[in-house]
């Protein structure tokens, strides 16, 4: 169920298929050629994060005063974002330890070097317990997601000083904003 559900992200990427534009048409099926795959990977993620908790303690708390949805819904929608904002603090948490590897952006010997070595991307690595090697979790998308979410976050204030490392907002935003998103593309699409 999780990959069959129908929103609007879908609805828009179905019409931009059946344009009649050739170059819309071909973009589409460049980018994106299964839709409703990848969309409800991506909205299943931000359910399960911050951002869902975020959603839910404003929007959905005035959908609920407006009557717009149900109490039922209301505390599913709590609950996804609740969910997912501990699973992201298991994955700072994770990642403060050594045990969650993240990307890494730099292309330096030494990455190159552990890559050869069988070091892994979004992987669970156990050396700091004495055991060897690294596990991936990629395979478990999108439940990965709020986890690998967390650890980047970890990754970015701790290399960069928090806020106060960035010049200024706009630049934390930036990189924030960007790196946030690299677990949702890189581990399903």
């Amino acid at each position: 169920a999780t990959y069959r559900d129908f929103n609007e992200g879908v609805e828009w990427f179905n019409k931009a298929e059946k344009s009649k534009s050739k170059l819309l048409r071909l973009g589409k099926q460049a980018l994106l050629p299964f839709t409703k795959t990848p969309m409800n990977i991506i909205r299943r993620g931000i359910e399960y994060s911050p951002l869902g908790l975020m959603k839910a303690i404003t929007a959905d708390a005035y959908n609920l005063a407006q009557g717009r949805i149900d109490a039922n819904t209301y505390i599913d929608n709590l609950s996804a974002g609740m969910t997912g904002t501990m699973i992201s603090i298991l994955g700072a948490i994770l990642s403060s330890l050594g045990m969650f590897k993240t990307k890494d952006d730099d292309k330096d010997r030494k990455q190159n070097f552990d890559k050869e070595n069988g070091e892994q991307e979004y992987a669970i690595d156990l050396s700091p317990l004495g055991i060897n090697g690294t596990y991936t979790i990629d395979w478990a998308t999108p439940d990965i997601m709020p986890l690998a979410i967390g650890a980047e976050l970890y990754d970015i204030f701790s290399n960069a000083e928090g806020i106060d490392g960035f010049n200024n907002t706009m630049d934390a935003v930036a990189t924030i904003s960007a790196k946030v998103f690299d677990p949702i593309f890189d581990t399903s699409m």
